[in-house]
Formats: structure tokens, C-alpha cells, sequence
């Protein structure tokens, strides 16, 4: 069963509160990326389902203060999510690569051995690896304008105004609100025999 995304945030409350029971709801919120309403309603539910117990250890009548505190049935529902966590990522991480190795193979019987790729995060370094193995596709650039001047794996990290000024070959968009801004501006400089291979 893979995990959806309720049962992520469960998850990452959990995570913190197995870490330190002492943190307050907005430390919790901080630590998790959740903004304060979904870590109230989290902790509600997860209270709810019998995964936590609230203890009051306020010594101000005016201001509550809760230990969170993980109830054995808390920690096998968090192993339970792990695990399909653990799952769902290694199938993700297959589906990609696959989809890497195709594109890689399809490059070669075509006579194609320069790629680019845009966007600096996971799949841009499955990318590299996976290309770094294969040894026959080189990359030669990774745009990115967050990370421009940069180098990765001795790849270069251009801007996107330098590489629609350079020799750009297939781009494989790594990340998709990226590639959608790229196309954009592709569009506008009325450039269009670039190869784009989405893989997001």
C-alpha cells in the first residue's frame, strides 16, 4: 500500500515528536514544513486514532503546554508508514532511472551523444550518475538559474539566458515547474527545433 499525503504529514510528526515529546505545536510546524492549522489537525487525528496521548505540563493556568507523547500503537503505525514510505521512494526511484536508461539508449541508436539537463535536484543527479556509468552520453550543461555559475560533477550550471545563446542539445527536464518556464521562454525567443524530453 503506498503512503498518500495525510499519512506523510503522520509521518513527519511522528519523526519529530519520537525525537523530543517536548516540542510545541509551532516548533513541530517548523521542523516539518506544515503550517500551525494542519500540525493542530494532525495531532488531533493522530490523538483521535489512539497514536499519541496528550499530557498537560503547564504550571500557568493562562497558557496551555502539551507533552506529545507516542503511544505503542503510534510507533507501529509509524513503522507500518516507513516502510511504505521506504517503498513508494524505491519505486519512484526505479520508474525514473528506467526512464533515464530508455531515453539514454534511444540517444544512442539515434547517433546522439550530447545531452543538457534542466533543473539541479534528485533527478538531475540519477541523471548524472546513471550517465557517468553509461560513459557513452555526455552532459554538457545543467541549467539552472538558482545554482548558475555553479558546477556539478564538473558539469557546468548555466542560466537560462546562457544556454538559449549556446549550442543546446536534447534538454531533459528534471523538474517540471522549470521546464515549463524554459518553454515559455523558448517560445517567446521563437526558438523551436530544441528537443525537450520531459521526465517529470
Amino acid at each position: 500500500m503506498e503512503i498518500n499525503t495525510e499519512e506523510f504529514h503522520h509521518l513527519s510528526i511522528l519523526d519529530v515528536l519520537l525525537n523530543d515529546e517536548n516540542f510545541s505545536q509551532r516548533d513541530i510546524a517548523c521542523l516539518t514544513g506544515l503550517n500551525l492549522a494542519k500540525v493542530n489537525f494532525c495531532l488531533k487525528k493522530l490523538a483521535g486514532k489512539g497514536y499519541i496521548k496528550f499530557r498537560n505540563v503547564s504550571k500557568n493556568n493562562n497558557k496551555l503546554r502539551y507533552l506529545y507523547l507516542i503511544t505503542p500503537k503510534g510507533l507501529q503505525e509509524k513503522t507500518r508508514l516507513t516502510y511504505n514510505f521506504i517503498k513508494r521512494t524505491l519505486k519512484d526511484y526505479c520508474d525514473i532511472e528506467k526512464k533515464i536508461l530508455e531515453n539514454i539508449s534511444r540517444l544512442e541508436k539515434n547517433g546522439s551523444n550530447k545531452i543538457t539537463l534542466l533543473g539541479m535536484g534528485d533527478i538531475t543527479r540519477i541523471f548524472c550518475s546513471l550517465a557517468q556509468k553509461n560513459g557513452q552520453i555526455a552532459i554538457t550543461a545543467i541549467i539552472d538559474n538558482a545554482y548558475s555559475g555553479e558546477e556539478y560533477n564538473s558539469i557546468r550550471v548555466v542560466s537560462v539566458q546562457e544556454a538559449i545563446k549556446m549550442d543546446i542539445h536534447p534538454i531533459f527536464i528534471c523538474d517540471h515547474d522549470q521546464g515549463e518556464q524554459f518553454k515559455q521562454q523558448l517560445s517567446e525567443q521563437q526558438i523551436q527545433e530544441t528537443e525537450l524530453i520531459w521526465l517529470v
